[in-house]
């Protein structure tokens, strides 16, 4: 082995590198953070504080430390694109992917300036230090550790739907079953009232509808809703973390969420556990074991998720929102009252009895990229605002018969904990089994998903998925040579 020093313009690069000198090229940028802007680095920080660099290698990059005042505390998380450095050094093995991150809690130091670095380790032998290393200070002080997360899902911008046109169940709320009460129409239909009940109170005009809460059904708790009648729910979901100076500093005490400035939901109060609504709802401390990579040393980082659940067209009936933008904002306490609103996204709130829902859903398998041969499995789910009719499996274009959906091909609790009130939610499963590939040449093909709904709109989901076919060692199977010994 031997130090060798690797030159490019301003860079300038300290490692230890085999005999043979393995070309390696990295920097560490340095602190993430809204310094002096959004995009711009730090200086200093407290809590959490994103570190962020980039590596690569003739043989790729193995591994990314982190080290403090030269002590290694923690392996980064490498692999993010960098296009910047794609342009800059194409053709090697992470030209595309060669950045890595991780988040410090800089609560585990001493407060005061502290020396931040990086090494890397490439899968040839090379253990190299990064570039520019950085004296960072840390400035915390419990009064300005307040938790922190994210509003992870549904993203910013997005249409969310409700069912605004609630049927005869009880107090406005429909679901598949019983009920002792019923929605109460106005005995006129031209009645100002009405507004977005009408359809359903008169029928499209004529006088009222004879199922209300005059019915006798209704009075003695006899009417029962259909799959139509479902109440749609939008799950709201993301993480809340908390670090501190102490023990008795750190951790979140509760998540609440907020509609255009109103809470609709907080964790310590209203967290309970409903079937429609796909599980626990308006709950903190679920779990989140994906965090525990992104930030390893942060109180309750697996446990970190929370989940709130909204009747959209609840609250557009009863006018606590409107149809049209809205703002939903997540605010976190921690155990020693610090509060904060950690995050809020803008959604657009619809009824889904007027806007048509495009289907959606994910294609399992094939999975892109791999390499099948023989007998060949499609399958996935789908669902539709509007109930899913059929699915259809295309390869290359052509429509392949035979694809099943629904009951009796299995469930998936994930996507019934994160879409319920959907009409096929408890069985969305779509599946074409014994695809004989035998029936396409070896290589790369195309498969494609068209989901038909109830009203006959068609649209093709998931995307487009490539898988490759070679079936060549069935074809010509090696026979083994048999020799006779004498």
């Amino acid at each position: 082995m031997r130090r060798v020093i690797v030159s490019l313009g301003m860079l300038v690069l300290l490692g230890t590198a085999p005999v043979f000198g393995e070309q390696v090229f990295g920097r560490f940028d340095g602190a993430g953070g809204d310094c002096d802007g959004p995009g711009t680095l730090c200086n200093a920080g407290s809590g959490v504080i994103g570190m962020i660099g980039w590596a690569i290698a003739e043989t790729g990059i193995k591994r990314v430390l982190l080290l403090v005042d030269g002590v290694i505390v923690a392996q980064t998380t490498y692999g993010a694109p960098r296009p910047d450095v794609a342009l800059t050094f194409p053709g090697f093995p992470d030209s595309n992917n060669p950045g890595w991150t991780h988040n410090l809690n800089s609560t585990r130091w001493a407060n005061g300036n502290h020396l931040i670095s990086a090494r890397a380790e490439t899968f040839g032998g090379t253990v190299f230090d990064l570039d520019n290393a950085h004296d960072i200070g840390f400035t915390n002080d419990p009064f300005i550790l307040p938790p922190f997360g994210e509003i992870e899902r549904p993203g910013r911008n997005e249409d969310v739907f409700g069912t605004c046109q609630r049927a005869a169940c009880g107090n406005g709320v429909c679901e598949v079953g019983l009920k002792e009460n019923c929605l109460t129409c106005p005995s006129d239909c031209n009645s100002q009232e009405l507004g977005l009940l009408s359809d359903f109170c008169c029928g499209g005009g004529g006088g009222p509808n004879p199922i209300d809460c005059d019915d006798a059904r209704c009075s003695l708790g006899a009417f029962t809703c259909s799959e139509e009648d479902r109440i749609r729910y939008t799950v709201v979901s993301g993480y809340s973390l908390d670090t501190g100076l102490t023990q008795e500093d750190e951790g979140v005490a509760w998540v609440e969420l907020e509609t255009n400035g109103a809470i609709v939901g907080n964790s310590r109060t209203s967290c309970v556990f409903d079937s429609s609504q796909g599980g626990l709802s308006n709950c903190y401390g679920l779990p989140r074991l994906d965090l525990e990579g992104r930030f390893p040393d942060v109180l309750d980082s697996p446990s970190a998720g929370f989940r709130f659940v909204l009747d959209v067209g609840g609250m557009i009936v009863n006018d606590l929102v409107t149809i049209g933008a809205n703002t939903l904002t997540a605010r976190s306490g921690d155990i020693s009252n610090h509060f904060e609103d950690i995050d809020d996204v803008r959604l657009n709130f619809l009824c889904a009895e007027f806007v048509s829902e495009p289907s959606f859903g994910r294609i399992e398998s094939p999975l892109d990229g791999r390499v099948y041969s023989g007998l060949l499995t499609f399958q996935g789910w789908a669902l539709d605002g509007e109930g899913v009719d059929e699915v259809e499996v295309y390869v290359n274009g052509s429509k392949i018969d035979g694809t099943l959906y629904g009951p009796g091909l299995g469930t998936r609790p994930l996507v019934a904990a994160e879409y319920p009130g959907f009409q096929d939610t408890e069985a969305p499963v779509w599946r074409l089994s014994n695809f004989d590939t035998n029936q396409l040449s070896d290589g790369e093909h195309q498969v494609q998903v068209r989901v038909i709904d109830n009203d006959g709109d068609k649209v093709f989901i998931a995307g487009e998925v490539t898988f490759r076919v070679n079936n060549l060692a069935n074809r010509f199977p090696i026979k083994p040579l048999v020799v006779a010994l004498p």
